[in-house]
Order: structure tokens, then sequence, then C-alpha cells
């Protein structure tokens, strides 16, 4: 499966992948990690400037993702 999408499509599937995760699809929160984890840790290794840090912040959003997977609007984006 290919993830890596820009725009409109990428929304769509974080949005899609969100609604799946709600369901209990443990698949889709592995799928959504994957797509997310590189842009998200390259900000966060800039951001706290250690690589442990970086990776242990980036587990706990992840996770608190997941807990709250089910309460996603759509009013903003997934990856912001």
């Amino acid at each position: 499966m290919k993830l890596i999408q820009t725009g409109s499509s990428a929304r769509q599937m974080e949005v899609a992948l969100l609604q799946r995760m709600a369901a209990g699809d443990r698949e889709a929160f592995t799928t959504l990690y994957r797509h997310l984890e590189r842009p998200l840790f390259g900000y966060l290794i800039k951001l706290v400037r250690q690589r442990e840090l970086a990776e242990d912040v980036l587990s706990e959003t992840m996770l608190e993702v997941g807990r709250q997977a089910g309460r996603f609007e759509g009013r903003s984006s997934v990856s912001t």
C-alpha cells in the first residue's frame, strides 16, 4: 500500500483511517501510524533535539490519537 499522498486525497485517507480506528480496526491504526511517523518524528526531533525524547513523544501522541479517534470531527487536518 502506497501511503505517500498529498492534498485532499491524504486528508480523506486520514479521516477514513480515523473512522476505522473509532470502529476498532487495529490495522487502521498501524496504517495511520506509518503514514504520520516520519513527518511527525522529523518535526519532533527539531523541536526537542533529543532522539529518545522525540521517540517517546511520538509514541505517546499516536497512542492518544488512537484513544481519541472517535472524537475527531473533521474540522481540521489529521496531520496538523
